[in-house]
């Protein structure tokens, strides 16, 4: 991954708008609803075969855990349970008809750790032995993922079309000198800079593995292919460039899928069951000293279980409103074929553009540009293509022809994703227990943030280690687990308070 800071030049680029300005909203007001009907308009979804995957309908005896959710945080912990004790009787319950229905199978097929690290401002914030834990998580979290994929592809055959990828890069739009052409400045390069020096002193001085180094940028053209005056790269306007060695491009849908068919396999003793098509619209807790278990009031019928599980990210809030997840959609497209074919992944403009193309078919995949849309889509927890903002898929197709520069390249496909954010950006990890009306036996994971990818498959080990009885342990970082204070924290402004450095905005009235 590489993080570039930026120069404009008057004259060249994208015509910017008059000042971005966010749209705030109260997002713990806003009311989340249940996840609407499947869709397979993805990417990653319209082709997925998953008829190796049995299916079950909802069991009349009860169960041990009840996973609520069927994407990479619901499979991880099952997984992960599973392989603690196969004695357990889990089952994975989805309001949708496969596994990645929701987020996972809706992002841009990305996994890489730390893409805005800021080790030297966490260890300020916690300290130095947390910002270990954090920094250390995202790369032992992407690494364990690849692991898993490549045992299971020499176990089984199956790929989950994992792809290390050398050339990851995150180039970071940054304008100087005051507003020009109408642009908005929101910082400036040399303190990016500053701020990304700062981090690799800290690594340094702490003895941690550095997963990042400094390249020149015509490198950085010269994998990608880009436009030498595209909005990722621009050899006379770039003052800094890193670029990370922990990074691999996957689909993230088969990733999930390979997880439900080791979990879910006949062969083992109890095998974990996927329940799709199966809306859980309210709990009733145990009463007070009672050894009764809970009861889910599904679409399906009840279902009694002695621990609940909730993987539910950006719909937490509807059956935990106590618990504050805000969603917000970002959307995400994918292009023809190109005639040459690469590797390379980008990430632009503080995250708010991203754009990888893919090694398996030669597409390019973008997504990004929230900004354009009315409260930046805060609070929008609809992910059909057909409700997605049209503002955004015309940007992000612009941009990337723009980027491409190719006369042949199409949108293939467009899609919509619905994220789960909290008020302190890091996710809500753990027991639930003392939290507004959860009782001893609920434990959540959820609220990524737009970075599940990077962190969802061992906070899932974390989840299944507390459901099992057991610790954490010592390498989880402490400050993702669910508090009184986090849970209380005020979620006001969730998802606007970063703006994008720059506003893109080529669209023809």
């Amino acid at each position: 991954m590489i993080r570039c800071a930026v120069r404009h030049r008057p004259g060249l680029g994208p015509r910017i708008p008059p000042p971005f300005r966010a749209h705030r909203r109260q997002c713990l007001h806003t009311k989340v609803t249940f996840p609407g009907a499947s869709t397979s308009d993805s990417h990653w979804l319209h082709d997925l075969d998953d008829s190796a995957l049995q299916t079950h309908a909802l069991p009349n005896d009860g169960i041990d855990v009840a996973v609520i959710g069927g994407g990479i945080a619901g499979f991880s912990t099952a997984l992960h349970l599973h392989r603690l004790d196969p004695s357990l009787k889990i089952a994975v319950l989805d309001a949708r008809a496969t596994v990645a229905a929701g987020a996972t199978g809706r992002n841009g097929g990305l996994l890489w750790a730390n893409i805005t690290a800021n080790v030297s401002e966490d260890a300020a914030k916690f300290d130095s032995t947390e910002a270990r834990k954090r920094f250390e998580f995202d790369v032992a979290n992407v690494r364990a993922i690849a692991q898993f994929c490549e045992e299971t592809l020499q176990k089984t055959g199956f790929d989950a079309l994992l792809r290390r990828n050398e050339d990851a890069f995150q180039t970071i739009s940054l304008v100087s000198g005051g507003p020009q052409n109408n642009m908005e400045v929101n910082t400036d390069p040399e303190t990016e800079v500053r701020t990304i020096r700062d981090d690799i002193k800290f690594l340094e001085s702490q003895e941690m593995e550095i997963v990042t180094s400094e390249v020149d940028v015509a490198d950085v053209r010269d994998a990608t292919g880009c436009s030498f005056h595209s909005p990722f790269i621009s050899e006379e306007h770039v003052v800094s460039a890193l670029q990370d060695e922990v990074s691999y491009m996957v689909n993230p849908a088969r990733l999930t899928l390979a997880m439900a068919l080791e979990a879910c396999t006949p062969d083992s003793t109890q095998p974990v069951q996927f329940i799709p098509n199966c809306t859980i619209q309210s709990v009733q807790r145990p009463t007070s000293n009672s050894t009764d278990l809970f009861k889910l009031h599904t679409s399906q019928g009840p279902l009694r279980t002695r621990k609940i599980i909730y993987a539910t990210n950006a719909w937490t809030s509807a059956l935990l409103p106590h618990l504050p997840v805000v969603p917000i959609r970002n959307q995400v497209l994918v292009s023809t074929p190109l005639r040459e074919r690469r590797e390379w992944a980008v990430s632009a403009n503080a995250g708010f553009e991203y754009m990888s193309q893919r090694g398996e078919d030669g597409r390019v995949v973008v997504g990004g540009m929230r900004y354009l849309a009315p409260g930046m889509d805060v609070g929008v927890c609809v992910d059909a293509a057909a409700t997605g903002n049209e503002k955004v898929r015309r940007g992000l197709e612009e941009y990337m022809l723009r980027v491409l520069d190719e006369e042949i390249v199409s949108v293939e496909r467009a899609w919509s994703g619905v994220m789960g954010w909290t008020a302190d950006g890091d996710p809500f990890v753990g027991s639930l227990e003392g939290i507004g009306e959860c009782a001893k036996e609920e434990f959540v994971v959820a609220g990524f943030c737009g970075r599940g990818m990077s962190r969802c498959f061992l906070s899932g080990e974390a989840v299944a280690q507390l459901a099992a009885g057991n610790e954490v342990g010592d390498t989880f970082p402490t400050s993702y687990l669910v508090t009184k204070e986090r849970a209380q924290a005020s979620v006001e402004g969730v998802g606007t308070r970063h703006k994008p450095p720059v506003k893109y905005e080529w669209l023809h009235n």
